[in-house]
């Protein structure tokens, strides 16, 4: 497993399923599913609108993890904040 948390992030993500995170109430920070906020993880739409609502959501339910499961998400420059990180699943490959 790795965290990683940049300034600007272009990904993609190979790999088979998985199971999709679900958020969590819990007194350790949540968990969040980058395709619940409309990150399509597909090769061929732009997701960056899509990973910074998730950075925002998570930020303002008090920070967070935000899991990207196999696919190839492209990216613009992302807005991280504070207490928000972002996990990418196996197989996590720069893309062009």
């Amino acid at each position: 497993m790795r965290t990683i948390v940049a300034g600007m992030v272009v990904v993609a993500l190979a790999g088979s399923g998985g199971t999709a995170w679900q958020q969590t109430a819990s007194s350790t920070p949540s968990a969040f599913d980058g395709r619940a906020f409309g990150a399509k993880g597909d090769g061929k739409t732009l997701d960056t609108d899509a990973i910074n609502k998730a950075i925002a959501g998570a930020r303002a339910a008090g920070g967070g993890t935000i899991r990207f499961g196999a696919g190839t998400y492209l990216s613009a420059s992302i807005r991280l904040q504070s207490h928000v990180g972002l996990f990418l699943d196996h197989g996590a490959a720069r893309a062009s």
